[in-house]
């Protein structure tokens, strides 16, 4: 009332303030969502997937390449191996051909995709097999999936392989084999129900 009363003698009038409606909340919208690809490796499994498939696969092009090229002789018997598949050069120094690189680019991508699906197959097949099972086979499961992907990220950190410390697949690997340990250590302190 003082307000009314102070804003009427200073300005000489009464403002007048309206709000608008107070308007209900809409109903949440409906999506119609179909079936996720990658249900059984989750969004965080499928990033590690990707990660660590790009490693196998430029590993599995790079020795197709070699046989097809050079043949079994060079790749078994003379330890022929694409040394840098990047810059496309061989164990023995020598660059590839400039198809030799297409071989080895490209290829990968589409290899790469194929270990991805490989690995949400099998994990698909790996949790229907574990949902008949106790529940230690799960947590032991999770503990070799784990120590699998922490070798894995350990053996690329190794001086031998050099990789540096903030590459996306070592760093990943362990990431993902750290979250497997962590599931397994609380399954494990789980208080049963």
């Amino acid at each position: 009332m003082i307000a009314k009363a102070v804003c009427w003698l200073c300005l000489g009038f009464m403002p007048q303030f309206s709000l608008p409606p107070r308007q209900a909340a809409a109903p949440p919208r409906t999506r119609i969502v179909g079936p996720e690809p990658f249900r059984n490796l989750g969004f965080p499994g499928v990033v590690v997937a990707a990660l660590v498939s790009t490693f196998f696969a430029a590993q599995i092009v790079c020795t197709l390449t070699v046989l097809i090229l050079y043949g079994r002789h060079a790749f078994f018997v003379q330890g022929l191996r694409v040394a840098n598949w990047k810059h496309a050069i061989l164990s023995n120094g020598v660059r590839l051909p400039w198809w030799g690189n297409l071989m080895i680019g490209p290829p990968i991508v589409p290899v790469s995709v194929l270990l991805i699906f490989g690995a949400e197959f099998t994990a698909g097949r790996v949790r229907a097999f574990l949902e008949r099972k106790p529940p230690w086979t799960t947590a032991f499961a999770r503990l070799v999936g784990g120590a699998a992907l922490l070798g894995f990220s350990f053996w690329l950190y190794s001086p031998r392989q050099g990789a540096p410390f903030l590459h996306p697949i070592p760093l990943s690997a362990f990431i993902g084999g750290t979250v497997l340990l962590w599931k397994v250590a609380a399954s494990v302190f789980r208080k049963p129900s």
